[in-house]
């Protein structure tokens, strides 16, 4: 299903004709369709919409389509490469500042009631996943816990957060070519989020001591960096001639992503994920 709160329209008539499901705020409307509909939908919001607005719709992808003063018309899928140049925008045709993408959607009262209805996905988990990725594997002085499988090496963080258990687990198998998953619970151990990874260390002698130079270090920077999701580094770590990057398509409720190692140059390390909400 995906959602949009439609501005700028000054005839729903033609949706209505189609059943989409229409709900009017005043001189504005809460609209809900399949995914079979998408392509009539962006046709109409291209043809019907007021010079100077912009729509969005939310369902497996965020998309904006922005109209111009001048007519012209722009469409965006959101992703952390376009995500300021998106705010950027929105704040410029609204006349006003918005904190971030995130949050000027989550407040929007249409939304909140549906696409975000019952989503786990809020800083609340965020601060938690920051939180237990930096108290696991990526920080040294962390020992694993219990194999849960055979020949598996594994971590575990859990917090209570305002009366709602929280438990992070990661559970690997492997070394130098590992492959391994990480799963968040929520209450009565129900899974909510989760990542797969497979990666693989191109030089054998430089294994432990690129995990210990630019992997590790690099982990435990999760969620500092604010241009890319917390599913592992920041977008580009150096240390000791070491160089760590990571890029990621999506948003962390349905992601992929890739890091890599260099040294002098050379790719010596190389992971990729993929991951999002669990239901």
């Amino acid at each position: 299903m995906n959602y949009s709160y439609v501005m700028g329209i000054n005839n729903i008539d033609a949706l209505k004709q189609d059943n989409f499901k229409i709900k009017s705020f005043g001189n504005n409307y809460g609209v809900l369709f399949d995914d079979n509909k998408i392509e009539l939908f962006e046709k109409y919001i291209c043809e019907t919409l007021e010079n100077g607005f912009w729509n969005e719709y939310l369902g497996k992808d965020k998309v904006f389509i922005f109209k111009f003063k001048n007519g012209d018309i722009k469409k965006y899928v959101l992703n952390n490469d376009n995500e300021k140049e998106i705010l950027k925008l929105c704040c410029e045709f609204a006349e006003c500042e918005f904190e971030s993408i995130d949050k000027m959607l989550r407040d929007n009262s249409f939304y909140a009631e549906t696409y975000y209805a019952g989503n786990i996905i809020d800083n609340t988990f965020i601060d938690f996943l920051i939180r237990a990725k930096k108290s696991t594997y990526a920080n040294s002085a962390i020992e694993k816990v219990v194999e849960s499988r055979v020949g598996s090496s594994d971590y575990n963080y859990e917090e209570i957060i305002d009366n709602k258990k929280y438990t992070y687990h990661d559970t690997y198998f492997g070394g130098i070519k590992f492959m391994g998953e990480e799963v968040v619970y929520c209450d009565d151990n129900k899974p909510i989020w989760g990542m797969n990874y497979y990666g693989i260390t191109y030089d054998d002698a430089l294994g432990e001591e690129a995990m210990d130079n630019a992997l590790r270090p690099a982990l435990m920077k999760v969620g500092e960096d604010r241009n890319i999701i917390p599913a592992r580094g920041p977008i580009k770590f150096e240390n000791n001639g070491y160089i760590y990057t990571f890029k990621t398509n999506g948003t962390i409720e349905n992601f992929d992503g890739i890091e890599q190692v260099y040294k002098d140059n050379n790719l010596i390390y190389e992971l990729h994920c993929s991951g999002g909400i669990i239901k």
